[in-house]
């Protein structure tokens, strides 16, 4: 990295070979500080606003991110959770913990709790007052999109097996269901890892297909939403489960019965879609899908009144307007879903077109 006394403009003037190439003289300075050696290689990327970047092939081989916490017996448990999560989101190879005193055993365990919760994340080294954390997951061995149909595949099947769990009143099944939520959300995290790394990485945002900073961006916002998606799916499998145990038959010809079902695979519609559409980058799927809220919102309704003049048990109507609310959550985020889908796809493509036209220029 360079000096800040030497983060400078320089102007150089374009010389052309023998042969008809351009090549331009690199500021002495500059390649002594970033360790540029004759005969060295460096990587080239042509960016957006048409600027040229010059990255040396072994600094992108060396490069190590570390991040540190020093804690204490005064250090919350959840704070050093959030802190090697964060820091593995954002790409950091290392994450040590230290302590000036001997780490508790319990601290430890819930630090290797949390270690559980990451894809590709050991121990790598432990004494009494540290433990060294290091992610050895390849980060283009991956492939974004194969980790994200992983995603909504997983989404899918809690969703659905919820409402059957629900309609046979299989507790097995639900607790099966809820247990998948954790390997959807480690996947949410190395999605997250994986763009960051990409945002600063051109070689590895290369690999993984992401054509330029901005889809980066869409990405995580993407991801984000997927997240939130996730967490309310299997807050409807908890409440499933909970109806199951206070009994709740949907097999009745009630009206209640009817419209909760109705509900719950709307809602799973409007989650197949989202994912399908995102998918397959497919717009008026999801322009389709932005249109469907007002049913949720109809059958939320229609529902909430029958609960209202028929449920006596205050514990199952207590329930049934909770899965109102994360069935009516789900949808509202399948919606940001359907939008981040055709944000993404207008934005590639008005790239595609941009990068089509630089072409066309050069050519003449």
């Amino acid at each position: 990295m360079l000096s800040k006394e030497k983060q400078s403009i320089e102007t150089r003037k374009l010389q052309v070979s023998a042969g008809g190439s351009f090549f331009v003289v690199l500021p002495k300075e500059w390649s002594k500080e970033i360790g540029l050696k004759r005969g060295g290689m460096v990587n080239m990327f042509l960016e957006e606003d048409g600027s040229i970047r010059i990255i040396p092939v072994e600094l992108s081989r060396t490069r190590v991110k570390v991040a540190t916490l020093k804690v204490d017996e005064k250090t919350p448990p959840k704070s050093i959770d959030l802190f090697i999560k964060a820091h593995y989101m954002s790409g950091s190879d290392i994450v040590d913990i230290e302590s000036d005193k001997r780490i508790e055993h319990e601290f430890k365990k819930l630090i290797k709790a949390t270690v559980s919760e990451l894809i590709g994340v050991e121990v790598a080294d432990e004494t009494s007052n540290r433990l060294s954390l290091r992610a050895i997951v390849d980060p283009v061995g991956f492939p974004l999109e194969n980790i994200f149909s992983r995603v909504c595949n997983l989404s899918t099947s809690i969703y659905l097996d919820s409402i059957k769990a629900l309609k046979d009143r299989d507790l097995g099944l639900v607790e099966d269901a809820i247990e998948r939520s954790n390997e959807a959300m480690k996947l949410y995290r190395l999605i997250v890892r994986q763009l960051m790394l990409s945002y600063s990485d051109r070689m590895i945002a290369k690999s993984l297909g992401i054509e330029n900073a901005a889809e980066c961006i869409i990405l995580a916002i993407t991801a984000r939403d997927v997240s939130r998606l996730i967490y309310h799916i299997s807050q409807i499998g908890r409440i499933c489960k909970e109806l199951i145990t206070l009994n709740l038959s949907l097999d009745d010809e009630s009206t209640i019965s009817k419209v909760l079902l109705k509900l719950l695979e709307e809602g799973y519609k409007m989650v197949t879609d989202v994912f399908k559409a995102f998918l397959e980058r497919n717009v008026q799927l999801a322009s389709e899908i932005m249109d469907r809220m007002n049913e949720i919102r109809r059958l939320d309704e229609a529902l909430t009144t029958e609960i209202f003049k028929n449920v006596k048990d205050i514990r199952v109507a207590v329930k049934l307007t909770a899965v109102i609310r994360e069935i009516r959550r789900a949808a509202g985020h399948c919606v940001a879903l359907a939008d981040d889908t055709i944000f993404n796809e207008t934005t590639r493509l008005a790239y595609q077109i941009k990068q089509q036209q630089h072409k066309a220029v050069i050519s003449l």
